[in-house]
């Protein structure tokens, strides 16, 4: 009876430690997000259209004040990374390229970047009808 042979492996095109990199970023946070709690993630998801709505510009600890006074809380809140990348690729939200120092005492003051919101909405403007 013949052996079979598994495959070999394909070499990777173009596949440089930056791409090895993005691979393993996009893999941990889709690891995250499915570990997340899932009130967790509705209420993020509700607060970042909040805050998206109101702000022309923002970071997450807009949204983690929102998330917090719910007092729902998820053992994965690197979760956070897929719903702002979710809502970028939907176009809601646009990376500005600068950052600011995180308001939250659990992140020390480290860089937190500053999204674009690409669907707020100014109030008091005239012609608004609200």
């Amino acid at each position: 009876m013949p052996q079979v042979q598994p495959p070999k492996p394909q070499p990777m095109k173009n596949t440089t430690i930056f791409d090895q990199a993005e691979r393993l970023k996009q893999s941990g946070m889709e690891a995250a997000y499915q570990y997340a709690d899932l009130d967790w993630k509705q209420i993020a998801s509700k607060a970042l259209r909040q805050v998206a709505e109101t702000k022309a510009e923002f970071t997450t600890d807009d949204m983690w004040e929102i998330i917090n006074a719910t007092g729902v809380v998820t053992s994965e809140n690197r979760a956070m990374g897929s719903i702002m990348q979710s809502a970028s690729r939907a176009g809601m939200i646009k990376a500005t390229g600068y950052f600011l120092p995180s308001k939250r005492i659990s992140k020390h003051k480290s860089p937190t970047r500053v999204w674009q919101s690409l669907i707020y909405k100014p109030q008091g403007r005239v012609g608004d009808n609200a």
